[in-house]
């Protein structure tokens, strides 16, 4: 997972004249705003029990493979 998540930070860093630093904080920091701010029921509707307890929040590569995997199984139905 980690060399699909470094491609995608590459592809959105290259498009939009970052780093691909950049592109990884500002994903930590949407997904620490929507766990802070967003909806609890989408929240768990999508992650359930995936999150870890202890940290809250998945990781940035757990964040992207759930969300992707909720995509396909839309686009299949």
């Amino acid at each position: 997972m980690n060399d699909i998540t470094e491609k995608v930070y590459r592809v959105i860093a290259e498009k939009y004249g970052s780093t691909i630093g950049r592109v990884e904080r500002n994903m930590r920091h949407a997904i620490e705003v929507t766990w802070m701010h967003g909806s609890l029921e989408d929240i768990d509707s999508y992650f359930g029990y995936t999150v870890d307890a202890n940290k809250g929040k998945p990781s940035n590569s757990a964040f992207i493979a759930t969300i992707a995997d909720a995509i396909r199984i839309k686009n299949l139905r």
